[in-house]
């Protein structure tokens, strides 16, 4: 019997007898999915494709400034399973795990058919599009193992990213996504159409380009508002981020290569808002937050559902993605005017993440989302000096991105391979020590880490009076 098979027969009995003998549920090993003990690889071995010696690992290094904690080592030695008979005994444990909680809290059900949704969905749409043959690309093992184990025993690594996003919604950190409602568009089956259509006729051209290692760094519109390195068509998309299709098709594509799990990860900058907030800021609204290199917006209406009354900056180099986050932000508000909106207030503006048009201290919260390792070295340090710049004293900055070497030890070997996805500075991101960058001139001290498979959030405060 397949591992697929067997899940199913395990999942239908769990939803026959869980009601029926809650003293046995309780019992059992699976309440809570518990942390999977492996071994770490020496740091001595360089694993293949790693180019970054172990004591310079920045995931490593990390621990300099921020004590490991147990969702840090959690995914430092996590390792996808292997053989089919731990794959199904680790999935069932979700399935335990998502039992108990629907249980325990029955509002957790949106929340759980959601995710389901959303693996479902966007693993067809990946394995559909050809992408099953990029992602074979992406990490070193016989390509037959990986055809064949992909699509299953990666569930684990992708379900442990919605417990952790569901465990920080239940302890109250943040608020349950606003997209779960079963009224929101992406429900919608002329909206799911919609963003297939533009998806497939965008991945052949960009397959095709990966495949054949081609590398573009022009584009149709040139203005001296956007640097030299801005120019890249990235990821291979058409017109890189200088038009309306590129922002359409952004999202739906970087959700598929990550199997739906982009949103979850992303929240993992919710946590450290959540406990600035919380710490210093109870009066949201005399809050003023940034979201630089804001791409299409949709981060930033998860952020606003949680904090609707601060102020809100969504900066970014293209006008074509900044009037896709436009429509989201849009969007959001009807949706949620009923209950969210207040005096907080959101406006967009068209600038280099080096150079801002704000005034010096104005503004108390930044981050930036994958935008990082988009950025030649000498950008990255720039834009640090403007975060300096632009927070108050006391203020947060935050970088979410990719993992770097030592983050997912058994994942060195295969990181660098995203640079295949015309992504140049990709290389060079994942052995930068970041906390080294943003704290060595005394501006920033550490605040909070957090990690949720590929990526990495780390979290610092602006030192000053």
């Amino acid at each position: 019997m397949s591992v697929a098979s067997s899940l199913r027969r395990y999942a239908a009995s769990r939803f026959l007898n869980v009601h029926a003998s809650p003293k046995s549920f309780r019992n059992r090993s699976a309440v809570a999915i518990r942390l999977q003990h492996v071994a770490p690889p020496p740091l001595n071995s360089s694993n293949g494709k790693a180019a970054c010696t172990p004591a310079l690992k920045p995931g490593i290094s990390d621990d300099t400034y921020f004590p490991p904690n147990e969702n840090i080592l959690f995914w430092r030695h996590f390792v996808t399973p292997q053989r089919p008979t731990e794959t199904a005994a680790r999935l069932r444990r979700h399935v335990d795990h998502v039992f108990y909680t629907s249980r325990k809290n029955p509002s957790s059900i949106l929340y759980w058919l959601h995710a389901f949704a959303r693996l479902a969905f966007f693993n067809n749409v990946f394995s559909s599009l050809g992408h099953t043959f990029l992602a074979m690309r992406l990490y070193d093992a016989p390509l037959s193992t990986r055809l064949l184990a992909f699509p299953i025993n990666h569930a684990d690594e992708l379900l442990h990213v919605f417990k952790q996003d569901y465990d920080n919604i239940r302890t109250g950190t943040y608020n349950m996504p606003w997209d779960v409602s079963l009224t929101h568009r992406q429900s919608s089956p002329f909206f799911i159409l919609r963003q297939i259509l533009a998806l497939a006729a965008e991945a052949p051209r960009v397959l095709s380009k990966t495949v054949e290692k081609e590398s573009s760094n022009s584009n149709w519109l040139h203005s001296k508002l956007f640097p030299h390195y801005y120019s890249q068509t990235f990821h291979h998309q058409t017109d890189g981020w200088l038009s309306s299709s590129s922002a359409d098709v952004y999202e739906v594509s970087t959700e598929s290569l990550f199997r739906g799990t982009q949103d979850a990860m992303q929240r993992t900058v919710l946590k450290a808002i959540s406990l600035f907030v919380q710490s210093y800021h109870r009066n949201q609204s005399k809050l003023t937050m940034l979201d630089l290199g804001a791409g299409t917006g949709r981060f930033s209406t998860f952020v606003r559902d949680n904090w609707p009354h601060a102020h809100y900056i969504l900066a970014d180099l293209s006008p074509f993605y900044l009037q896709k986050a436009r429509e989201n932000m849009s969007y959001w508000q009807r949706k949620r005017a009923s209950s969210h909106l207040g005096p907080g207030s959101v406006r967009f503006m068209q600038a280099n993440a080096e150079d801002l048009p704000l005034e010096k201290g104005s503004v108390d919260i930044l981050y930036a989302v994958y935008l990082f390792h988009e950025l030649p070295p000498h950008a990255r340090q720039k834009v640090v000096l403007e975060a300096a710049r632009i927070l108050r004293p006391g203020g947060l900055f935050i970088i979410a991105d990719s993992v770097q070497f030592g983050d997912r030890l058994h994942r060195d070997s295969a990181l660098g391979n995203f640079e295949r996805l015309n992504e140049p500075w990709f290389s060079s991101f994942i052995e930068l020590d970041l906390g080294k960058l943003v704290c060595k001139d005394g501006m920033f001290t550490p605040y909070v880490k957090e990690v949720a498979s590929m990526t990495k959030m780390l979290s610092f405060r602006r030192l000053g009076v």
